[in-house]
């Protein structure tokens, strides 16, 4: 087997690497909860390497032979699997000491980096797998995802070409050579490259072959609806409430990242990263006990867990007793995932909990449903880079996590029936779903949602205005009534000028994930267009879609603009996802440049909805009064208009004015 193909045997193919990308030396952008933590764990596992000339100049150390090599580079994968980077990252330095002259221990190099803010590292580090393995196909392919995610795309396609030349039977690099093709108004080279990729069996975005017959991207019918804060009207049965700010108490100084999830009708919690306690970061958590009014406090790890970073908010409510949880991550090497109970009636949280000690945790969400076969029964679970985890006694204990492998975003959502989804970005090409159907215990082969046009950085977006980072994360839903999923994800559509245009894209299952529909567009775009990102979505019981996301298009601005004016908007569908109507949340425009406090700008990797009954409540971020503030309003949905905003020929459904 050649060192190439042993490669893409470690990769499994379907986990594509990316670098991050960013404006400073060091590929950082933006302030993430733990930086400081973060950058000190790479610091200590990048000891022994130095980047010469974009290239990787490793310290020497005793000889490796080939067979403990390819041991090492296994012992890394199963490391990123298990979600502990940096010591996957230390484990691949080794490697590179001990061979330097082996080019799959450089890429191995190049894939433990992938989440990390050390662009110049990664790169040089895939750049070196191809100096010393020029005639591995793969090689250059993986060195030409690393150069397209840096906003290099002329460089990449030079290098998927190059790619093929050596291996004119490399799918994926006809793959990405299609999508590049499309999205740089190549029409023929588009065409010729996704024939070849499907007749090779590589991923190709389903929507693609209907982009290049048609010259557009398939999309659903979209139309604007009433603006918050005007008079409540019938035009589309949604009163959309007053904005609320949920953390004047807390201060002004940064808040971001935003989580919401509702027990009862009317008992709400919202939580997010908030930076008011001098240099440290905790869980901001905001309760209504009405859905109208709301009281501000900070939520921590146990005592022993505590350090200067608690964030990245989640939150759960379970629909059969109202019960509602808070969590977060105590970024430190005492710290790990931790969740707090909150009792139905109350806005006062149970002590906190640890589910898992741990200095690398990172990322998670949680979710509440029945245990299969069980309705009467509540299990609660949390996703995130060391696996799924589960609790039967709402939060007081949990079980060893279950490996889902290596990726981001990990959101578990659970269907009618007790069968737990948990969908994620495999940091490359797609998003991918894993199901139980046994409560937690084991799960199923990755199934792929979807496959991206564009690649996307972790800390670096040259697609949208602003120096802030936008991951790829997708939003999954289930309908609570007959278990149909829902996806929603952003994606460059095509270019307007010399700008990505990035829309929403909405792809369906019917069979519980088993397939999905080809993706649509379902954001309407002014001219020029703007981009809209940050998608989350819910589902009420009535099978109505709610969906947050954030928009940049009512300000005409490039690409490049250092800053960007953003929007809030959300959307609901009645329909299944043909027809959207879309409202204006934020008042005004807000500018990202507010979110640099000296070290970068940041707005945070997501937003947040709760949806209980036929009322929901958005939780965005916004600087639309010269501060970080976090907001909601209460929106109502009226049951009786149908999905194309006309009430019921029957007189005896029609509904009264609104509130």
């Amino acid at each position: 087997m050649k060192p190439g193909n042993f490669f893409l045997a470690m990769l499994a193919i379907a986990s594509i690497p990316v670098v991050s990308c960013g404006r400073a030396d060091d590929g950082s952008v933006g302030l993430s909860p733990a930086s400081n933590y973060r950058e000190q764990q790479l610091d200590r596992a990048l000891a022994g390497v130095t980047v010469v000339d974009g290239l990787i100049v490793p310290e020497p150390a005793p000889a490796l032979s080939e067979a403990a090599v390819r041991s090492m580079l296994t012992e890394v994968e199963a490391l990123l699997d298990e979600g502990r980077r940096p010591d996957a990252i230390e484990r691949a330095v080794a490697a590179v000491r001990g061979a330097p002259g082996s080019p799959i221990a450089f890429a191995a190099l190049g894939r433990a980096l992938l989440t990390t803010p050390r662009t110049g590292i990664a790169l040089a580090a895939f750049a070196t797998a191809v100096a010393r393995g020029p005639d591995d196909a793969d090689l250059h392919f993986f060195h030409g995802l690393t150069l397209d995610r840096c906003g290099r795309r002329a460089e990449a396609v030079a290098a998927w070409r190059w790619a093929i030349d050596l291996d004119p039977g490399h799918g994926s690099a006809h793959a990405r050579l299609a999508a590049a093709a499309w999205l740089t108004g190549d029409l023929e080279g588009a065409r010729h490259h996704l024939s070849k990729a499907v007749d090779l069996g590589a991923p190709v975005p389903a929507q693609l072959a209907e982009m290049v017959a048609a010259g557009r991207a398939p999309s659903a019918r979209v139309v604007a609806g009433r603006p918050a804060g005007e008079a409540a009207g019938m035009t589309d049965a949604i009163f959309i409430g007053p904005q609320v700010r949920l953390n004047p108490t807390l201060g002004s100084v940064r808040a971001n990242e935003t989580s919401a999830a509702a027990g009862h009708p009317g008992e709400v919690v919202a939580s997010w990263n908030d930076y008011s306690a001098g240099g440290t970061i905790r869980t901001g958590v905001s309760v209504s006990l009405d859905g109208e009014t709301w009281a501000d406090q900070v939520v921590r790890a146990p005592a022993a867990n505590q350090s200067g970073v608690e964030g990245d908010p989640m939150t759960a409510a379970d629909p059969r007793t109202g019960t509602v949880w808070v969590g977060a991550i105590s970024f430190d090497s005492n710290g790990g995932a931790f969740v707090a109970r909150k009792q139905p009636g109350t806005a006062i949280f149970d002590a906190p909990v640890l589910t898992l000690a741990s200095g690398v945790a990172d990322k998670g969400w949680m979710a509440a449903g029945p245990r299969p076969g069980l309705p009467d029964t509540t299990r609660l679970y949390l996703a995130y880079n060391h696996g799924l985890q589960f609790s039967d006694d709402l939060g007081a204990s949990w079980s060893p996590p279950l490996s889902l492998g290596s990726g981001i975003g990990f959101l578990p959502r659970v269907g009618p029936d007790g069968t737990v989804y948990v969908s994620y970005w495999n940091y490359g090409d797609g998003h991918i779903l894993r199901r139980s159907f046994d409560g937690g215990q084991s799960m199923t082969a990755p199934v792929r949602i979807t496959t991206l046009l564009d690649f996307w950085d972790v800390g670096f977006s040259p697609q949208i205005p602003g120096e802030f980072r936008v991951p790829q994360l997708a939003s999954l839903a289930v309908d609570p009534v007959d278990g149909t999923l829902f996806c929603v994800y952003f994606d460059t559509s095509g270019v307007a000028g010399s700008d990505a245009d990035v829309d929403l894209w909405l792809t369906r299952s019917d069979d519980g994930g088993d397939s999905w529909t080809v993706p649509v567009v379902i954001s309407a775009d002014p001219d020029p267009p703007g981009d809209q990102f940050f998608p989350w979505l819910e589902i009420d019981a009535s099978g109505r879609l709610h969906l947050l996301y954030f928009d940049t298009g009512l300000t005409a601005q490039n690409d490049s603009a250092v800053n960007a004016w953003i929007d809030a908007f959300y959307a609901s569908s009645g329909d299944r996802g043909a027809t959207w109507t879309t409202h204006r949340l934020t008042g005004s425009s807000f500018d990202s440049a507010l979110t640099d406090l000296g070290n970068g700008q940041f707005i945070g990797d997501y937003n947040g909805m709760a949806v209980v009954g036929d009322r929901v409540w958005p939780v965005y971020l916004s600087t639309e009064f010269g501060v970080q503030g976090v907001y909601s309003h209460e929106i109502r949905t009226d049951s009786t208009i149908f999905s194309d905003d006309f009430e019921s020929g029957d007189t005896s459904a029609w509904s009264a004015t609104g509130p």
